[in-house]
């Protein structure tokens, strides 16, 4: 069957694209770009034919490829020129409305939307597509240019210019202007005179102007004709600006009832097609007057209805109890959940092992995988996995939620929902957890994704009913999911979680937001504790169940497993909680169950300012061509008395008494050529050569002891040593050296285990195939087995490649090298210092032997005081 859809499909794609080619000549640009993308899918399937021609395929899926890329591009710019033309006319219609109160903010709003207009046919002058869908633009534009010149007339007419002055009626000006009184005599008289502030004409003591004033425009001395003139001029400029406003509104709506006119067309033309008025009217608006976006919205939602009648027709259910679902899959434009298609069209089914009491199968359709689960049900219950499905559908409508699952599609068969989920990688919480007590910070992250999500759930009228580690993924990224949504009110009960206790007193009573809150507590309880340890028990008459301890996480879980479940916590106040709100950090220090780092530094120091012997004196002569083998061959006959002594360094043939430069010299010297490649150079033999090996491809390249069986040789087992000695002597004096060893060296002296940054820090192109291991679907195509680490004939598999990968960390980076490591410990360890070092984390011992190798402006100016 499947070969015979294979071979099928070249005939299907040429079908389909001669039709996209038939609707593209059409102008239906939608359906084409539909018509092209499936030519595209078959054609992907057809090239698996036998004996298939491949050249003709993959000329017409690249054809097909190009087209639909290209009408890809003309609906986005369709799509955003109807939304641009949209804001175009608010832009209109706000201005209109503001004419009133005057023309300087609609001006304004009038520019910008001329400025929209531009742009837009600008953009779209590229396409040939769009050349319909701006004709109204090219019409509106120039029409909304107009009416801002009527309106920067009108603004013009605001300002209120005085009236050209006619000069004095003198020239000389000693003459008043009414009554030729002469003026003017001296200084001081002349200053008393006072001018017209329009024609400025002087005037006497007698005949002075009064003071007038006029809208816009400050107040002035004015004399009687030019108040006159200037009366005139302002109610001319009134008429003219009050006739400029009235042309700009005239337009103004003309533009507006043209649009009001192009949307009814597009709202009837919908209609004929046999679409509901109102339905048409929200349709276009929510694709802002986009006709053919809005067409196929209406007819997606019209076959999701009819998809919707069929699968109700197939059970008993009343139609009063049916309508309210067909009425929400009618008005809901988002809804695309439901196909008519057959479970016979996928590939055969394969159970999903590790999920407990569900029905899923991994399998494929067409070319892609994914996961079906099978829902049997009676008839009283499909109105309610109906209505759960269209409020999954909400919660992922705009962006989806990463910690709920989505859905891909649904259909009804034979009294069974079936629900396709993609295909990810990953595992219950069950499995992925296994018998191991999680870390505080894993329950603390854990319990917070899984509270938010149930919250989002409650939000959208959503209730679990149950919930358990088997109810929730972990994908490979580490990220939590809900997956068991849609049927888990018909799940029977796990027999051994206990019930809510409202359940247990009545069983027929649905489960609320507060049922699932109390096995959200369960379950954070379980996820704090093992998987042998009992739930805590209701006693009758308590309040809340007996959880020992006064922690927060304690108090929480009193808070979440109440009797009455009007007493509990809802999700939203849950995350809120002290708990999830303090930091552990500070907790843990609070509680003295971690211990600062300046407090293990100065317990340290202090161990050491006791142990340091300042009495004695260690001499030490060393050759600076063979420092390495001149220093390792002293320190390796050397013992806790006499490293604790105050060391004191000599160079051969060199005058200088040592006050602590020649010790820092010598300590900096010894691991600059413990670690250089060509240090045999200036060696009699070969004996520290080649003792530490480095990954030349990493950016910031770290050190590993050599890998290699060194059980026979001994000699060089003690080299180790004595480079182990010499590292804790520079520790115990106080000299930070730049010795680049890995993190791993740093963590094996402390007894901790590597982990993937570690080894991705020493072999970068190691991590990056471990990487490509971790996220290929299927690794069994790998042929790996665990022999290659240092196992047994084990296959690599899914389920075990995360244990494969950690055995790789261990075995590169531990136990190819293990002798060297446990020499170099042994040293390392000559100075009875290990009770307070294994209290240090890994960076805590680098930057106390390397330094500190960061400064910040702190720092430096704590050093400067």
């Amino acid at each position: 069957g499947s070969w015979d859809r294979i071979i099928m499909s070249l005939d299907k794609a040429s079908h389909l694209n001669s039709l996209a080619v038939a609707a593209e000549e059409q102008r239906s640009w939608q359906e084409a770009f539909n018509l092209f993308d499936r030519v595209c899918d078959e054609c992907r399937l057809a090239v698996e034919a036998p004996n298939a021609d491949v050249v003709a395929i993959t000329n017409l899926a690249y054809t097909a490829l190009l087209r639909a890329e290209r009408l890809k591009a003309v609906l986005d710019r369709i799509t955003a020129a109807e939304s641009r033309h949209e804001q175009m006319m608010d832009l209109v219609r706000d201005a209109c409305s503001e004419l009133s109160a005057g023309p300087d903010a609609a001006c304004r709003k009038l520019k910008n939307a001329a400025m929209l207009g531009l742009e837009t046919m600008e953009t779209n002058g590229a396409y040939v597509e769009l050349a319909s869908s701006t004709a109204e633009m090219e019409q509106e534009v120039p029409e909304i240019l107009k009416v801002i010149q009527y309106l920067e007339e009108a603004k013009k007419q605001q300002v209120l210019m005085p009236h050209p002055a006619s000069g004095p009626a003198q020239a000389n000006g000693h003459y008043c202007s009414k009554c030729s009184a002469r003026i003017g005599v001296g200084w001081v008289q002349w200053s008393a005179t006072t001018l017209c502030g329009s024609c400025g004409n002087a005037f006497c003591s007698n005949c002075t102007p009064p003071i007038r004033s006029s809208p816009g425009a400050p107040p002035m001395a004015r004399c009687d004709p030019c108040e006159i003139l200037h009366i005139e001029s302002t109610l001319k400029a009134e008429k003219h600006r009050a006739i400029c406003i009235e042309e700009a509104r005239k337009l103004c709506n003309t533009i507006l009832l043209r649009r009001e006119r192009v949307k009814r067309e597009k709202e009837q033309r919908i209609v004929e097609l046999g679409f509901d008025l109102v339905d048409v009217k929200a349709a276009l608006s929510v694709f802002r007057y986009d006709e053919e976006a809005a067409i196929l919205s209406l007819e997606e939602r019209q076959k999701q209805k009819s998809i919707v009648e069929r699968m109700l027709h197939q059970s008993s259910q009343t139609p009063t109890a049916t309508r309210p679902i067909l009425a929400r899959v009618q008005s809901d434009l988002a809804v695309t959940y439901f196909v008519e298609r057959s479970i016979t069209e996928y590939e055969p089914l394969e159970p999903v092992p590790h999920i407990q009491c569900r029905q899923l199968y991994s399998t494929s359709f067409g070319n892609q995988a994914c996961v079906v689960e099978a829902i049997p049900f009676d008839d009283s219950h499909l109105v309610l996995l109906l209505n759960r499905l269209l409020n999954l559908e909400k919660i992922h409508e705009n962006t989806p939620y990463r910690g709920i699952v989505s859905v891909e599609c649904a259909f009804v068969e034979s009294s069974v929902l079936y629900i396709q989920y993609p295909r990810l990688q990953y595992s219950t919480l069950a499995e992925w957890r296994g018998n191991r007590t999680l870390e505080d910070w894993q329950i603390h992250s854990m319990a917070r994704e899984v509270l938010q999500s149930v919250a989002v759930l409650h939000s959208h009228s959503l209730v679990l009913g149950r919930l358990t580690e088997d109810d929730i993924l972990v994908t490979a990224d580490g990220q939590t999911m809900l997956y068991n949504i849609i049927g888990s009110l018909l799940q029977p009960a796990d027999p051994s979680v206990p019930i809510a206790p409202e359940m247990a007193e009545n069983p027929s009573s649905s489960p609320t937001e507060s049922t699932d809150i109390w096995y959200f507590g369960l379950f954070l309880f379980r996820l704090k504790s093992t998987h042998e340890t009992p739930y805590p028990v209701l006693l009758p008459g308590r309040e809340s169940v007996d959880i020992n301890g006064d922690d927060h996480l304690s108090c929480l879980l009193k808070d979440l497993l109440r009797a009455c479940p009007d007493y509990r916590l809802t999700a939203n106040n849950a995350l809120i909680h002290p708990y999830f709100g303090a930091s552990l950090l500070s907790d843990y220090r609070e509680n003295r169950q971690i211990i600062a780092t300046d407090d293990k530094l100065n317990a340290l120091y202090e161990l050491i300012r006791f142990m340091r012997r300042t009495d004695s004196i260690m001499c030490l002569n060393v050759r600076r061509s063979l420092i390495v083998e001149s220093v390792v061959s002293q320190f390796m006959l050397l013992n806790q008395e006499h490293l604790v002594k105050k060391l004191s360094v000599r160079f051969e043939g060199e005058a200088g008494v040592d006050a602590g430069g020649l010790t820092v010299e010598m300590f900096n010297l010894f691991f600059e050529q413990l670690l250089n490649e060509t240090c045999t150079e200036h060696c009699d033999n070969d004996q520290h050569c080649k003792l530490f090996q480095r990954d030349s491809t990493a950016e910031n390249p770290s050190y590993l002891p050599h890998a290699g069986t060194l059980q026979a040789d001994r000699e060089k087992l003690r080299f180790y040593e004595g480079i182990g000695k010499v590292l804790i002597k520079s520790l115990f004096d106080g000299y930070p050296v730049p010795v680049p060893f890995a993190p791993s060296v740093f963590k094996f002296l402390l007894n901790q285990k590597p982990n993937f940054a570690d080894y991705q820090a020493f072999n970068p192109q190691g991590a990056q195939s471990c990487t490509r291991l971790l996220e290929h679907s299927d690794v069994s195509d790998w042929s790996l087995d665990f022999t290659s680490v240092g196992g047994d004939s084990t296959p690599v598999t899914n389920e075990n490649k995360r244990e494969y990968v950690q055995r790789m960390v261990e075995c590169v980076l531990i136990d190819q090298r293990k002798e060297a490591l446990n020499a170099l410990k042994r040293g390392f360890e000559s100075i009875q210092l290990s009770a307070h070092l294994r209290l240090l984390s890994c960076t805590e011992l680098m930057s106390i032997v390397q330094g500190q190798q960061r400064l910040d402006a702190d720092m430096v100016k704590a050093k400067l005081k």
